[in-house]
């Protein structure tokens, strides 16, 4: 059964099963799968990316492109499925400890680099010691208190505390195994070939070339992700495509610095004013938030110092490119009382991050996942001593191009290409 009647609905109320604990990878056929027709008919696989890719984002993806691209370029350890199951991913096999602290991975025999070298433990193992000893809180909330390498294939990991099962948290994508190519950054323009793998395709990404969405889906596009209906609706009718509904995977929040509840916050938070926000502010599928939020309840992690601020500024701020974000700020901006004297503005990833940082706006519309892996590295994304209200949910659509190859839906709601 395809990923989108009864496991996504699942995933959009919340209730997707945990994974049983286990020692060895789970064998059993992927329910989270998408095919578009009859598959296998193409032996490359285009990609058309809307958005801007930053290739030193590896860790940290951005957008739905640089989701797309990295999860397709890279892996991780294991692979979490749209159930919540966790699956193979470099490592083929896992066993734990008497006390379930330490735990053996095993990677799968010819595991590589796209088109590089091959991936050996030791590089894992090195890894993963980078960011167990690296001196932040937020590297420090994994609970990885060391890696090291047995052989070629195998690598021990410690934890600081016990498990039943292996941490989903690595498949998080801030513990990605990445090569070269991760680390140089810079915008990538053009396209990013990956070469055909044992049985996957080869998959070709071609990046933002300033033009109609609509002009990549009639020229070249054999899968294209979108938050646009307009987009969905343009191919509703084309017998050459197939559209799946993914997952609700992103949950965006009205922020509000100061430690007492302001009156915008307040104002805004009823169910009609979120369902109208929903409905009206943004051009993308969107609904009004359901809880439970992983955010919620983490006094279990270190929190920051609680920032204060006198919000001495007008100004309701979002990130300029996330179009999303831009409809919510300029909607609750046309909600406001005119003596309010309230402005939308929208600034670049790094102006906004210090803003956030100094708390001096009026309010902060930032989008963030729906689902955490690791919650309480999660936490050190928001801003401390903030008042968070959801305002709403969105997902995403994947546009596939009929006799593309099987793929299959994780988590997070991002699609990977799986072997024929």
């Amino acid at each position: 059964m395809r990923c989108g009647a009864v496991t996504l609905f699942l995933l959009a109320l919340g209730c997707a099963p945990q994974p049983t604990p286990s020692t060895l990878a789970p064998d059993q056929p992927d329910p989270c799968g998408l095919t578009a027709g009859s598959p296998n008919q193409l032996d490359t696989l285009t990609v058309a990316l809307l958005e801007p890719v930053d290739l030193g984002n590896a860790t940290a993806p951005a957008n739905d492109s640089e989701r797309l691209l990295f999860r397709n370029l890279f892996e991780n350890l294991i692979r979490v499925d749209c159930e919540g199951t966790v699956r193979p991913g470099l490592a083929r096999y896992w066993t734990a400890d008497s006390v379930g602290r330490g735990w053996t991975l095993t990677l799968r025999e010819g595991a590589a680099f796209p088109g590089s070298g091959p991936i050996s433990a030791s590089d894992v193992a090195g890894m993963l010691r980078v960011l167990a000893n690296r001196d932040s809180a937020s590297a420090g909330a994994f609970g990885i208190d060391s890696a090291f390498e047995l052989d070629d294939r195998r690598l021990r990991v410690l934890m600081r505390g016990g498990a039943d099962s292996l941490p989903r948290f690595l498949a998080d994508p801030a513990l990605v195994v990445t090569d070269g190519l991760a680390s140089g950054g810079g915008s990538g323009e053009g396209s990013l070939l990956i070469p055909r793998q044992g049985k996957l395709p080869v998959i070709e990404f071609r990046f933002p070339l300033q033009r109609d969405a609509r002009d990549a889906l009639d020229r070249e596009a054999d899968l294209v992700i979108t938050r646009d209906p307009v987009l969905v609706d343009y191919v509703s009718n084309r017998a050459e495509f197939t559209t799946f509904p993914l997952p609700w995977s992103r949950t965006y929040l009205l922020m509000e610095p100061g430690v007492s509840r302001g009156d915008l916050l307040g104002a805004l938070d009823t169910v009609s004013v979120r369902k109208s926000l929903a409905k009206d502010a943004v051009r993308a599928s969107s609904r009004a938030p359901e809880p439970p939020y992983w955010w919620s309840d983490h006094r279990s992690c270190q929190a920051a110092s609680p920032l204060r601020s006198d919000n001495a500024s007008s100004r309701v701020v979002y990130r300029k490119d996330d179009d999303i974000a831009r409809g919510l700020a300029e909607r609750i901006v046309a909600l406001a009382s005119p003596s309010a004297g309230l402005r939308a503005v929208g600034l670049e990833a790094p102006e906004l991050a210090i803003a956030v940082r100094g708390g001096s706006d009026r309010a902060y519309v930032m989008g963030v996942p729906r689902q955490s892996l690791a919650p309480c590295r999660d936490v050190y994304g928001l801003p401390a001593g903030f008042r968070f209200l959801p305002l709403i949910e969105s997902r995403a659509y994947a546009i596939v191009r009929n006799g593309a190859p099987p793929m299959t839906v994780e988590w997070d709601g991002t699609i990977r290409v799986v072997e024929r």
